[in-house]
């Protein structure tokens, strides 16, 4: 049902079909023309989406060659039930000086300049630091006796990231990166563009992501509206 899609160059409206549609409306009750009093079937959608956008690399083999389809197929069925199910664990972890490390939405509001970020993609691992962090690495305030506080801050993500190397099958891909790098486009690409180039709120929180793609909570809303649309 996520994946019912049409032509690139339509609005986000015409790209929904029925197949996506037609689920919602027939496992909730909705009143004609009122999404405002939507029920909650829908509730599950959104966090079903972010798993898709988060894993489109895993299960989308539109424009993929026929042999890079079949490795992928043969080292996923070389996995154990329990470690392709890590998966559906936490997707972002946040770390922050004095603070435990927990996990953060997959959105570019969780992108701070005070905070160091680890994404798990299961084919992906990645460390991405935000600006400040990123500017007191460069000037190598962690080698300081007196900055023991940020070495530590900078150690905790590796060693995170190192206990999931270990044990991972296929290995992942390890990336260390940070705001402005160019291997943080890894990162970029998975979140959920509530703060894009062209949101009514750039520059009021997290990092600008250049895309033309809605956000999902836009995709929801619009949804929603269709659902109960009596057009349809």
């Amino acid at each position: 049902m996520l994946f019912s899609a049409g032509l690139c160059t339509l609005n986000p409206g015409l790209i929904v079909g029925n197949k996506l549609k037609e689920p919602i409306r027939s496992h909730s009750d909705i009143d004609k023309d009122n999404a405002k009093h939507f029920k909650k079937a829908i509730k599950f959608y959104d966090q079903l989406a972010l798993k898709a956008v988060k894993n489109s690399h895993t299960i989308d083999v539109f424009g993929g060659c026929l042999d890079q389809i079949e490795a992928a197929a043969v080292l996923m069925a070389r996995v154990t039930l329990f470690k392709s199910e890590q998966d559906d664990g936490a997707d972002v972890l946040r770390w922050i000086d004095h603070k435990e490390p927990e996990a953060v939405l997959l959105d570019s509001v969780s992108i701070k300049n005070d905070r160091i970020l680890l994404l798990d993609t299961f084919f992906h691992i990645l460390i991405y630091h935000g600006k400040t962090i990123a500017e007191w690495r460069k000037a190598g305030y962690q080698d300081l006796p007196e900055y023991e506080n940020l070495k530590q801050l900078l150690q905790e993500p590796k060693q995170e990231a190192a206990d999931l190397l270990v044990d991972r099958y296929p290995l992942p891909r390890f990336i260390d990166t940070e705001e402005g790098g160019s291997q943080a486009r890894f990162l970029y690409s998975k979140l959920n563009p509530s703060t894009s180039y062209n949101a009514a709120n750039i520059g009021v929180n997290g990092a600008v992501v250049l895309t033309d793609d809605v956000s999902l909570q836009i995709f929801m809303t619009h949804l929603q509206k269709l659902v109960v649309s009596g057009s349809n």
